[in-house]
């Protein structure tokens, strides 16, 4: 079995050769920049009514296929 160090290490390895990331400072750097933009999109008035009629739209589909 293959330890999560090894598998933490090989990850990151991963990272500086497709993304270019050179310190584990720049990775949470761009998390926590990814997390923010997520959460203001999330919030908007757009996302929200979006979100809800794609819920009422699936809610409609499952009842009338199991009902």
């Amino acid at each position: 079995m293959v330890s999560n160090e090894i598998i933490g290490i090989r990850y990151f390895k991963h990272l500086v050769a497709v993304h270019g990331y050179t310190t584990p400072e720049q990775l949470l750097e761009d998390y926590k920049k990814e997390r923010e933009e997520n959460e203001k999109r999330i919030n908007t008035p757009e996302y929200k009514a979006k979100e809800e009629a794609f819920i009422k739209t699936m809610n409609e589909k499952f009842i009338s296929e199991n009902f």
